[in-house]
């Protein structure tokens, strides 16, 4: 059912943003790994609401976006990490749209 949701975002951004509601099973691991399979973006965050903080999967398809985590995270209350084209992070809550509005503007550069 999430797969078909996520399947269904139309946007004109190269970055894929798609949020659900924390649950028992977290999802946002296979979901990103999946979506930045099939469809063409460049990026995919993969947002799960738990609470005050938001837990996120990233994932690059052809761009490394662990250093534009890096960049972002400073200007933001949260964590994060990992690989070059794979990375998880959590960001509270009240931060997330101000994340996806800085992750996207510093995605926009590594594309150049």
């Amino acid at each position: 059912v999430l797969l078909k949701k996520v399947m269904a975002v139309k946007t004109r951004s190269k970055v894929l943003v798609f949020t659900y509601p924390s649950a028992k099973t977290s999802f946002t691991s296979m979901l990103s790994n999946e979506i930045v399979y099939r469809l063409p973006y460049r990026a995919v965050i993969i947002a799960r609401m738990k609470g005050d903080e938001v837990k996120l999967s990233l994932r690059g398809k052809d761009t490394p976006i662990l250093p534009v985590l890096k960049k972002v995270l400073p200007h933001v209350q949260g964590y994060g990490g990992g690989h070059p084209m794979a990375c998880g992070a959590g960001i509270k809550r009240a931060d997330f749209e101000k994340f996806v509005a800085l992750f996207k503007k510093e995605m926009s550069k590594a594309l150049v």
